[in-house]
């Protein structure tokens, strides 16, 4: 799912800084990685997807590497087409 990976542009400009940081407990973060997986994957329940975050967050200390903690996302949603195992 590397479109989830890609064009975060307007989530860089709206972070302004620490962009390349995921934040948990900010509420249009959370919303905006589960607008880009249901963008790709429709099918997808908004529930699981939050459980699949909610997972990743537990798991991976902070600061959150952004596109390692999306990469955690989608292997629990197992969409990560061989990106990564954890």
């Amino acid at each position: 799912m590397d479109d989830i990976l890609m064009d975060w542009l307007d989530y860089n400009q709206k972070k302004e800084k620490d962009y390349m940081y995921f934040s948990c407990s900010t509420p249009w973060e959370v919303n905006y990685l589960i607008s880009k997986i249901q963008a790709v994957d429709s099918t997808i329940r908004r529930e699981k997807i939050i459980r699949a975050i909610q997972d990743c967050c537990k798991s991976i200390p902070s600061p959150k590497a952004r596109e390692l903690f999306v990469k955690c996302v989608l292997t629990q949603l197992n969409l990560n087409d061989g990106i990564m195992e954890f």
